[in-house]
C-alpha cells in the first residue's frame, strides 16, 4: 500500500485543496508527473508544474544470421 494513498491533492503553488484546472493534454503526454494547479493560480500567471520527461524507448533490432550460415563458416 502506497504511503500517498488517501492523501488529498493540493495545488502545487498555493496549497488549496480544490478548484483544480485540468492539465493540457500536451503536458500529460510529455511529462510523467503533472502536479495539480488551481484556477486562481492559473489566472495569476502560474502554470502546471511538470517533472520527468517521458522518454521513448527505441529498440534496435539486431540482424540474426541463419543457423546454416554460421555452421558453414565454422566448417570452413
Amino acid at each position: 500500500m502506497s504511503c500517498r494513498q488517501g492523501l488529498n491533492q493540493l495545488c502545487y503553488w498555493c496549497g488549496v485543496d480544490g478548484g483544480f484546472a485540468d492539465p493540457p493534454e500536451n503536458l500529460v503526454a510529455k511529462y510523467k508527473f503533472v502536479f495539480p494547479c488551481c484556477i486562481w493560480c492559473l489566472e495569476n500567471g502560474k502554470n502546471h508544474f511538470c517533472q520527468v520527461d517521458m522518454k521513448l524507448k527505441l529498440i534496435k533490432r539486431k540482424e540474426v544470421e541463419p543457423v546454416g550460415a554460421i555452421q558453414q563458416e565454422h566448417d570452413s
